[in-house]
C-alpha cells in the first residue's frame, strides 16, 4: 500500500484492477453470507414451486379417492409444513443479504476514508468538497442498495424463473411452450431497458455531485458572496444545476415507467392458463396437473 500523510496499520487491501474485481474482493470476505443467501433463495423458490405440485396432487386425490377428507387433511398439513419452512428459509436469506450489503457499505466507506487520508494536502486543495461529500455519502450508499435489493432481486428473479420452469417440465413438457417464449421476450426487453436507462442514470449521479459541489462551495464562501453582492448569480447558478438534475430525474422516471416485464408476465400467465385449459379439455393433463 502506498504511504501518504496518514496510514492505517494492518488495513485490508482490496483489488482495484477493475470495478468487478474490486466488488468481488470486498464480497469474498463474507463467503458464509453469500453461501447462505444463495442456498436460502434456491430452497425458498423450490418450496414455493413444490406448493403448486402438492395443491395439484390434492385436487387429483379429492376427485379420485374415497377418503377425501383424509386426503385433504394430509395435503393441508404438508402445505402448512412447506409454508413454515419456506418462511424460515426466506427470513434467513433476507437477513444474510442485508448483512452482506451493510458490511459492503461499511468496508467501502472505510476504504474511501483511508484513501483520502493517504492523499496529500495539495490533492485535497484541488478537489471540490461537494464532490467528495456526495461520494462519501450518497454514492457509497448506492453500493448497499446494489446488493440489497439489487443483487437480491436479480438472483431471486433468476431462481424464480428457472426453478418453476423445471417443475413445469416435470408436469408436462408441452406446458413449457408459453413460458419459454416469455423468457425470450423478457430477456430482449430487459436488455433494451438496460441500454436506455444506463446512460441516463450515470448522468443523474454525475449531476447530483456537481449540484452538491456548487451548493457546498457557495455556503462555505457565503461571506465573500455577500460582500460582492453575488447572491443572485449564485442562486441562478444553483437553480440551473437543479433544473438539469430535475430534467434527468424526470427522464429516468419515464424510462422506468415503460418497464415492460410486468406486462409480459401477465400475458404469459394468461397464455399459460389458456394452454393448460386446452390440454385439460383434450385429455392431456388431469385437473391437478
Amino acid at each position: 500500500m502506498e504511504l501518504g500523510e496518514f496510514t492505517v496499520v494492518g488495513a485490508y487491501s482490496y483489488n482495484q484492477a477493475s470495478p468487478l474485481q474490486w466488488i468481488v474482493s470486498h464480497l469474498r470476505r463474507y463467503k458464509i453470507y453469500i453461501i447462505s443467501f444463495v442456498i436460502g433463495t434456491i430452497m425458498y423458490n423450490v418450496l414455493t414451486s413444490a406448493i403448486s405440485l402438492v395443491v395439484g396432487n390434492a385436487f387429483n386425490q379429492i376427485v379420485s379417492v374415497q377418503q377425501r377428507l383424509a386426503a385433504l387433511l394430509t395435503s393441508t398439513l404438508v402445505i402448512l409444513g412447506i409454508v413454515l419452512a419456506r418462511g424460515l428459509i426466506g427470513l434467513l436469506a433476507t437477513f444474510t443479504i442485508e448483512l452482506l450489503a451493510e458490511y459492503f457499505e461499511r468496508d467501502a466507506r472505510d476504504e474511501l476514508y483511508r484513501g483520502l487520508l493517504n492523499k496529500s494536502q495539495s490533492f485535497h486543495n484541488r478537489q471540490r468538497i461537494g464532490d467528495i461529500m456526495a461520494l462519501a455519502t450518497n454514492d457509497i450508499r448506492q453500493l448497499n442498495l446494489m446488493i440489497n435489493p439489487g443483487v437480491d432481486l436479480i438472483f431471486d428473479a433468476l431462481a424464480n424463473l428457472i426453478i418453476p420452469l423445471i417443475f413445469i417440465g416435470i408436469i408436462r413438457l408441452d406446458l413449457l411452450l408459453v413460458p419459454l417464449l416469455f423468457v425470450i421476450v423478457f430477456v430482449l426487453s430487459l436488455l433494451d431497458f438496460s441500454r436506455r436507462i444506463g446512460p441516463v442514470y450515470m448522468q443523474l449521479r454525475k449531476q447530483f455531485g456537481q449540484m452538491n459541489a456548487i451548493l457546498t462551495e457557495t455556503i462555505n464562501g457565503i461571506e465573500i458572496v455577500q460582500a460582492a453582492a453575488q447572491e443572485g448569480q449564485e442562486f441562478d447558478k444553483f437553480e440551473q444545476q437543479a433544473q438539469h438534475y430535475r430534467a434527468l430525474f424526470i427522464r429516468n422516471g419515464k424510462i422506468q415507467g415503460l418497464y415492460l416485464p410486468p406486462l409480459l408476465l401477465s400475458l404469459a400467465v394468461v397464455g399459460s392458463f389458456i394452454h393448460g385449459v386446452w390440454l385439460y379439455v383434450h385429455g392431456g393433463i388431469s385437473l391437478g396437473g
